[in-house]
């Protein structure tokens, strides 16, 4: 059986990281306060199971030393200009898939000869707060829950209507979100229908791998892409009076689109 030479200091970097303590892990790994004491090593299959336990990457057990993680983007959720101790695996994982997602859509934009956005680069440190700020809330649609939160967060609703609101309106997106489809039009709303439709043609296309598109959408199944096509597809066509998401697709009929997988609801004139 072959050990992994992990060093001490790079599994308790793992599981603070994780918000975790020794005997949260010990339950699942009966061996691991002796892997962290470098009394014992863990197997390799160990090392893959105990990162998939505390959302680090494999490799990152097999550094020299901890790395210094720090949030890639500026931090404006401070509070009292406090900065903020050391970000989550979650809150990386989300801002990381974000950043993958947008150098994806820039080299299929680039490709496409699409022309820059109008906004970008619109506003500047001297621009007027209010009227910039006005500007592109509108351009950058939030959530009525983000709404209800700033609300309370400015002021102007209380603590007990902020509380009533937000329950309200959670079950109504809720109740939505079930009667359209599932899963589906919340991921179409998190990733956009430009960047999905964009990712689906590609996939289809041939010009992106089905791994990298499962990646960046969260899905794991030939079948979820199909869905989540084909209700872009079917929204769009409500939306616009056509069946035409991007570039020549279209609704149609079972076909096989890649790798002997069949995709219902979508062609690509590309094949």
């Amino acid at each position: 059986m072959i050990r992994a030479p992990v060093k001490p200091e790079l599994l308790r970097w793992a599981r603070e990281r994780a918000g975790l303590e020794v005997e949260a892990l010990t339950r699942r790994f009966p061996r691991y306060r002796e892997w962290e004491n470098g009394a014992a090593q863990p197997t390799l299959r160990q090392v893959e199971q105990l990162a998939n336990a505390t959302q680090a990457a494999v490799g990152y057990f097999f550094l020299t030393e901890p790395p210094d993680e720090s949030l890639p983007i500026p931090d404006l959720r401070t509070v009292g200009s406090v900065p903020m101790g050391r970000p989550s695996p979650n809150l990386l994982s989300t801002i990381y898939l974000c950043q993958q997602r947008q150098e994806w859509y820039r080299e299929f934009a680039n490709a496409e000869g699409e022309e820059p956005l109008s906004f970008v680069g619109s506003e500047t440190p001297a621009s007027d707060i209010e009227r910039a700020a006005t500007r592109l809330a509108r351009r950058f649609k939030v959530s009525t829950l983000v709404l209800l939160r700033r609300m309370h967060d400015l002021g102007t609703l209380g603590e007990a209507a902020f509380r009533a609101a937000y329950q309200a309106e959670h079950d109504r997106l809720l109740t939505l979100t079930t009667a359209t489809g599932g899963i589906f039009p919340t991921l179409q709303s998190r990733v956009g229908r430009r960047f999905g439709r964009a990712l689906v043609i590609s996939t289809l296309g041939g010009r992106t791998s089905f791994s990298e598109s499962f990646h960046l959408l969260g899905i794991k199944t030939p079948g979820a892409l199909r869905d989540f096509a084909a209700n872009l597809v079917a929204d769009h066509a409500q939306i616009s009076g056509n069946a035409q998401i991007y570039d020549g697709a279209r609704l149609g009929e079972d076909f096989v689109c890649g790798g002997g997988v069949v995709c219902r609801g979508v062609r690509t004139s590309r094949g």
